[in-house]
């Protein structure tokens, strides 16, 4: 599951001089509104040391406006330094407890020094001060929940935020509602607002829900859903080509290897597949009798690698399946050894075919040595085969009675055994 990317809204509140709503504690001078308006002017501009300079006078003073204090806060978050920005806001928050701006720094300090919960707390403050309600208050304290490992609290938030602004509903909030189902394990909770995601937004962003909803339908088991939707998706949105591989998968899950095929072509059509893509459309061709389709694709994959193995070995099959034993045979001889059994009794086989049976008898004994149990005795068996094609009475008795050894080829060696001429 990819995860969900949510972002905190995290900007510096400088309060404009229009103070007259910050503060009922006491009435602003002249001179202090004038430095807190040089101040926060000097810090706009980022001339850090000279808004010092400003505040300084007025915060030696016992006591002050706690704006001076909100203000030296400020300065400090501005540089980001929340560690020595925070006492200042506390301080500002003792004098003056609803000061909305104040309670936004302070949560911000909280957040970047990894404070979740009090950052949690502090945003949930904002939003009960704010009037009208700001949403983005309390889905900032969700996310702060979040971080914090307190999913129930934050789920809570985010519904609420659902109901209460229901006209003003924004993906991010059913986004963060999905980053908390799925990290405690409840997909099932997820589907509902991913399936809301996946109407409501657009372009590239919807595109990466529908995935995410397909993946989580099938995380669940609902693979009947999860082929209804992408067959929904790829009549709607055709040409994009993840619909129509998640559907190829979905159908060879199902056994069901010719409709995976076809949409797997279509998806290639769109976007050509990867390396692995391209050796699984081959594979499909030999298993649904298509080899010369299988053949030119794998020689496309085998020019960029020519000494691979699966592929010469694949190769091979698709060759013999296409009725052409001397090339399967020479794409065999390209493997390098020390060759698999797999591939060394396939060789065998191709040289028995060709009837070069002296070769194919050696390869059969080779076999029949490094095997234990019934295929060795098949092994020997066919080596009698192969010598007995070239009227090597001599070899043919040696393999079939070593044939006759193995219960399985026990009756057949005997049989061939009383027929071989004195």
């Amino acid at each position: 599951m990819q995860r969900v990317l949510l972002s905190l809204a995290l900007l510096v509140s400088l309060v404009g001089l229009d103070t007259s709503a910050a503060t009922a504690l006491q009435p602003l001078t002249l001179r202090e509104q004038q430095a807190l308006i040089t101040a926060q002017n000097q810090m706009a501009e980022r001339h850090f040391d000279a808004a010092l300079k400003s505040l300084a006078p007025f915060l030696a003073r016992s006591p002050h406006h706690p704006l001076f204090d909100f203000s030296r806060g400020s300065l400090d978050l501005l540089q980001d330094r929340p560690a020595e920005a925070l006492p200042w806001f506390v301080r500002t928050l003792e004098q003056d407890p609803d000061a909305l701006s104040a309670w936004l720094n302070r949560a911000q300090c909280h957040y970047r020094l990894g404070q979740f919960g009090e950052a949690a707390t502090a945003f949930e403050r904002c939003f009960a001060l704010q009037s009208p309600p700001q949403p983005q208050w309390r889905y900032n304290a969700a996310l702060a929940w979040l971080q914090a490992g307190d999913h129930g609290q934050a789920e809570i938030l985010l519904g609420q935020l659902l109901d209460e602004f229901a006209d003003q509903i924004k993906p991010d909030w059913r986004a963060a509602l999905v980053q908390s189902y799925l990290a405690r394990g409840r997909a099932d909770l997820a589907i509902p607002q991913l399936e809301a995601l996946s109407e409501t937004t657009t372009d590239q962003t919807q595109r990466r829900w529908r995935e995410i909803l397909v993946h989580q339908y099938l995380q669940l088991g609902r693979k009947e859903t999860a082929q209804r939707y992408l067959e929904r998706l790829v009549a709607e949105d055709g040409l994009e080509a993840r619909w129509w591989r998640l559907l190829a998968h979905l159908h060879l899950e199902s056994q069901q290897y010719h409709e995976g095929f076809v949409t797997l072509q279509v998806a290639n059509l769109l976007v050509a597949g990867d390396e692995r893509e391209q050796q699984l459309m081959a594979d499909l061709c030999l298993q649904l009798g298509i080899p010369q389709q299988a053949l030119e694709r794998l020689k496309a994959l085998q020019a960029s690698d020519p000494q691979d193995s699966r592929l010469l070995n694949r190769l091979a099959t698709a060759s013999l399946q296409c009725h052409q034993p001397q090339q399967a045979l020479a794409w065999l001889e390209q493997i390098p050894a020390p060759q698999p059994d797999a591939v060394r009794e396939l060789r065998a086989q191709l040289l028995f075919l060709l009837e070069r049976y002296e070769e194919a008898g050696r390869a059969y004994r080779q076999l029949a040595e490094s095997r234990s149990g019934p295929s060795a005795g098949s092994a020997w068996l066919l080596a009698g085969y192969a010598a007995w094609n070239r009227e090597d009475w001599s070899g043919a008795r040696q393999a079939l009675q070593r044939a006759s050894r193995y219960g399985k080829q026990q009756a057949t060696a005997r049989r061939l055994l009383e027929q071989l001429p004195q």
